[in-house]
């Protein structure tokens, strides 16, 4: 979540500097527009990979369980013989 944060903070940060202090609205622009759209992107992959809505509990629990099949991989225990 704390990733979250400094993600939208340095977002809001870089537009209205870069629009107010160092260049203008019409070059910010469309840096904006794509960094907004690689979010998308992102997000929809994300979406498209596990089949469930965005939210910090579900991307937490599909980065455990991921890790959970690498190592059961790598250490040669079959979970599904568990489950």
């Amino acid at each position: 979540m704390s990733l979250g944060l400094v993600a939208l903070f340095g977002h809001f940060s870089f537009v209205g500097f870069g629009t107010y202090v160092i260049y203008s609205w019409d070059i910010v622009e469309p840096m904006v527009y794509f960094i907004q759209l690689a979010g998308s992107i992102v997000l929809g992959l994300q979406f498209f990979k596990t089949y469930s809505d965005y939210s910090n509990t579900e991307f937490l629990q599909y980065l455990k369980n991921k890790e959970l099949k690498k190592l059961c991989k790598r250490d040669g225990f079959d979970l599904e013989q568990v489950r």
